[in-house]
């Protein structure tokens, strides 16, 4: 209901997140103000990197603040200092978007 799902009927109320009313908003401009769904079993997009897409990502919301949107090489090199920080394998960047995510806990024996 909160990401704008169309199954769902909000009969009375209102939802305010930083002074809007999600409802008055579709699923598409409350992802840009920051709310929308995590899927538990992502699909893979082949051909498509978690570089671009997580660039593309942040120019969209970016765009929505206001901000200029960040070039390609500017944004590798802001992502790849959060990768040291969290210290995630860099090798992330390049794999297709939620190739190799399982959605969740795999048990190993």
């Amino acid at each position: 209901m909160l990401a704008g799902h169309p199954s769902y009927t909000v009969t009375a109320g209102s939802v305010r997140y930083r002074g809007q009313d999600l409802l008055e908003l579709d699923p598409e401009q409350r992802a840009r103000i920051g709310l929308f769904l995590g899927f538990q079993y992502p699909i893979e997009i082949p051909g498509v990197s978690n570089l671009e897409f997580l660039r593309v990502a942040t120019n969209a919301r970016r765009s929505e603040l206001a901000k200029e949107d960040l070039d390609p090489f500017a944004f590798e090199d802001l992502v790849r200092e959060r990768l040291e920080v969290v210290q995630m394998n860099p090798s992330f960047l390049e794999r297709s978007v939620n190739e190799g995510f399982s959605g969740g806990r795999e048990e190993t024996q």
